[in-house]
């Protein structure tokens, strides 16, 4: 309730009221809005009031702003700023005075006409309106009786008025001179103090005159006064500042003398430190001074560099990365000579003292001429040693297949040795290197290489290092073809670095192809019957890429393996043949098919995390697996209770074996019904054949798998789709014929834009994920639904056709979106499509 009252105080104590009325155009609204076309001599009296009264605010703002002004603070506004107000206070009061005289001249024009009218019978105060018509009576009448050029003051007297009408301004049209004659008038009056003026014996007009020269006189009282009371202050504080600059240069001195007392020895124990010249002690002893003066500071040496001139500092930070400079040749010096660093302080040592002592630099070359006959012998010694070792090195990686790039590393290590002057034994460096290299070594070494392949793994090591003595270090450009598709296979290759690129008859495209052996086939070569008659032949051709290098065991190398140890290759052989033929499907199968399966058998890795899906249902199954340590557990997504372990010795997709002489397989394979992923308690060894590797086998040996095939009257294409169908719990019940007419019309298509179906819209598609993630989305809503491989959505399209409202579609309930970037790979069934089903199909819809 006292918010108004106290509203209306700040606006009267803010004079925002005289500040609008001096800026409202009053006059111009009225002429406008009520005397547009009004050419009465009355209506033009009471718009000259407005005119005057409009004066009022405008002078109190003027005389606010000076009070302001003057009330600022001290040292606000300079001396000259202030002179400049005030006299632009006195031009502008000359330019009011001006329009005034003006104003006022028009006044004593028409007072003369009224007096003139007066004397004339028939002429009434009307006569004189602004109408179009003239009459030259009057006309005359206003010459004779009002006559201003010649004047008759016995007539009438327009006394201070008569140059305005003498000059006639008042009748003129020109802005320029009305402006500066009354300027001029106003000035000149208002200087004279207005001893010029010859008033008439009109009160109003004396009047005027005085307060003309009353004026100037205040305004020069007031500008002189002014002038002098600020050049006072101005000598007055001038005086001041003398005074107090002299004691402060006093105190300056004096404090200056402490502060070189105290702080020299810091600098000069600073600029040793540093290795800096001490001709530059004088200028950082100056800015020292300067900054604890000035900012009345204590400076802290350590960290004077701050505080310096920009140039001063430019000069030390280059003389210290000279310097560093030096300090990178020491050190790239000792890099190249494979020279302890630790020489490296020692040998700083001398070259700037060469710099401070002889102001010379030392050239690298010269490095070891500074130093002592000690430390040259020393040296000598150190680089003698060195170089044998790395000979050593070399030679015992390239021995072992080891990549190149792990040499670096050890000779760290041997040059840590050296420097403490233990010696180092090569066929012991593992000793010396640390845990994650000593594994990364022992993972390249011909023995532990042997002995991941699959193959292998259980194979006697008196044959693995029979092996490793064949074991040659070799190196290919890139794109060299090694293994021709069809010709015998000549050499094994273990990669120690590079990659391959394979392809075959089924694949013309060469493709990149991850693995750590090539021409694996000759490990099965001595378990074969045509052994040692017959090479293996190979399946695909092969390219190196970039860098390859690779331990080579040619053919007859293993001939000679084989040939001695011939009994344990037949008990491996033996082991790996009764893990296969638990597989019902293969147990009857021929051994020298079987044999073929041995090189394509590779481990999981993707077992050994116990989170992690090894296989994914309802993705398609692209290896057969068999478990040879631990156990895995089976899922079902749709059903919770379905659960199943499969243990060492067991196995998983032999449904592959159905269908591996189909056109389409291994581009289409049947889809995983579980999910699978280790034990709880245990992590699992997994081998696997890939489809494209039965493929092969089964080309091979056609007439074998023949015997193998599924009796279904479906392709592979149309046996998947049914699957994939048969997971939509409508469609679950429903005819194969049914099921088969529908899969006909599923069209596979990828999309890779944001939206494929939008809420709302007609529900045109319905769509099952065959690879990637689609994503259900609501309007106002944040939850995101998304969808995995071998979910669908638009189910409701199934029941369209049974509606009321059919054909008209069923809206979507959800936008159906794949994230940017993604492609996701989705089986179609066009609502158009489906409706040819029901047509033939309706009685199994309704």
């Amino acid at each position: 309730m006292f918010v108004l009252p106290v509203t209306v105080m700040a606006l009267w104590q803010s004079s925002i009221l005289v500040d609008v009325l001096a800026v409202l155009p009053i006059p111009q609204v009225v002429i406008l809005n009520f005397f547009r076309g009004s050419r009465s001599l009355e209506a033009m009296k009471f718009m000259n009031f407005l005119v005057l009264v409009q004066y009022v605010p405008r002078v109190l703002r003027i005389y606010l702003a000076c009070k302001e002004f003057k009330n600022s603070p001290k040292g606000k506004f300079g001396l000259w700023i202030k002179g400049g107000l005030n006299f632009f206070m006195y031009t502008l009061a000359s330019h009011i005075f001006g329009a005034f005289w003006y104003f006022f001249s028009i006044q004593r024009m028409l007072t003369c006409w009224r007096y003139a009218c007066r004397s004339e019978d028939g002429c009434k105060p009307s006569t004189f309106d602004c109408h179009d018509h003239r009459s030259n009576r009057y006309i005359r009448l206003l010459n004779d009786k009002c006559p201003t050029n010649p004047s008759d003051s016995t007539l009438f007297d327009f006394g201070i008025f008569l140059d305005a009408l003498q000059s006639s301004i008042v009748g003129s049209k020109n802005y320029s001179q009305k402006l500066s004659k009354c300027f001029w008038w106003g000035l000149r009056n208002l200087s004279s103090l207005g001893s010029n003026l010859q008033p008439s014996i009109n009160t109003w007009e004396t009047l005027f005159a005085t307060f003309t020269s009353i004026t100037g006189l205040l305004l020069f009282l007031y500008l002189i006064g002014n002038l002098q009371m600020y050049m006072q202050v101005e000598s007055a504080s001038k005086e001041q500042l003398r005074w107090k600059t002299e004691l402060e240069n006093m105190m300056r001195t004096e404090r200056k003398m402490r502060i070189e007392r105290s702080k020299g020895l810091e600098v000069e124990q600073w600029l040793a430190k540093n290795g800096l010249p001490m001709r530059l002690m004088p200028e950082i002893m100056e800015k020292v001074v300067q900054v604890d003066l000035e900012q009345n500071r204590d400076v802290d040496v350590e960290n004077i560099l701050s505080i310096l001139p920009l140039q001063l500092q430019r000069d030390i930070l280059v003389y210290k990365e000279k310097l560093e400079e030096e300090g990178r040749k020491i050190e790239l010096w000792l890099s190249e000579n494979r020279l302890p660093m630790r020489l490296k302080s020692e040998i700083m040592e001398k070259v700037v003292q060469q710099k401070r002592d002889e102001n010379r630099d030392v050239h690298v070359d010269n490095f070891l001429s500074i130093l002592p006959e000690e430390r040259r012998s020393y040296i000598e010694s150190y680089k003698r040693k060195l170089q044998e070792k790395d000979l050593e090195v070399g030679s015992w990686l390239s021995k072992n297949g080891i990549p190149v790039d792990t040499k670096s590393q050890i000779m760290e290590k041997v040059q840590v040795e050296l420097e403490e002057n233990r010696d180092v034994e090569v066929k012991n460096i593992l000793s010396i290197l640390p845990s994650d290299l000593q594994r990364r070594l022992e993972w390249y070494m011909p023995l532990s290489r042997l002995k991941r392949v699959t193959l292998l793994e259980r194979m006697d090591e008196r044959v693995l290092k029979a092996i490793c003595e064949n074991l040659q270090p070799i190196e290919f450009p890139a794109k060299l073809v090694i293994m021709q598709e069809d010709q015998p296979i000549e050499d094994l290759f273990f990669i120690v670095v590079g990659s391959v690129r394979r392809h075959s008859r089924n694949r013309p495209m060469f493709q990149e192809y991850e693995t750590e052996l090539c021409g694996e086939e000759l490990l099965v070569w001595p378990l074969t019957t045509s052994f040692p008659a017959v090479l293996p032949r190979a399946t695909k051709t092969v390219m190196v890429g970039e860098g390859f290098s690779a331990l080579l065991l040619t053919a007859s190398d293993i001939k000679s393996v084989g040939s001695k140890f011939r009994p344990q290759w037949d008990l491996i052989t033996s082991y790996w043949l009764t893990m296969l033929k638990k597989v019902p499907k293969l147990q009857y199968m021929d051994e020298e098919v079987l044999k073929e399966f041995l090189p394509h058998l590779n481990k999981q890795d993707q077992f050994a995390a116990r989170s992690s899906y090894g296989i994914q249902e309802n993705v398609p199954l692209k290896s057969m697996y068999f478990i040879t340590e631990g156990s895995l557990k089976f899922t079902k997504s749709d059903n919770g209770d379905e659960e199943f372990f499969r243990s060492a010795g067991e196995f998983y997709g032999e449904e592959l074996l159905d269908w591996v002489l189909d056109t389409s397989f291994p581009a289409i394979t049947p889809i995983s019904t579980h999910s699978a992923l280790c034990s709880d308690h245990n992590e699992a060894t997994v081998l696997a054949i890939t489809a494209e590797d039965l493929k092969s086998v089964a080309s091979k040996f056609s007439s074998h798998f023949s015997t193998l095939q599924t009796d279904s009257q479906f392709d592979l294409s149309t046996f998947v789709n049914l699957t994939r169908l048969k997971k939509v719990p409508k469609l679950q019940t429903m005819d194969e014929e049914v099921l088969k007419a529908i899969s006909e019309h599923l069209i596979t298509k990828v999309f890779n834009y944001l939206k494929i179906i939008e809420e709302g819209k007609p529900l045109h598609m319905m769509l099952f994920i065959v690879k990637g993630n689609a994503y259900l989305e609501k309007k106002h809503s944040t939850d995101t639904v998304m969808l995995k491989p071998g979910q669908f959505y638009g189910e409701e399209l199934l029941d369209w056709p049974s509606w009321t409202s059919f054909p008209t579609m069923p809206l979507s309930m959800f936008t159906v979106k794949v994230h940017h970037g993604e492609a996701v790979e989705f089986l179609v069934l066009m609502a158009n499509d489906l409706e040819k089903v029901v047509s033939k199909f309706r009685s199994h819809f309704s």
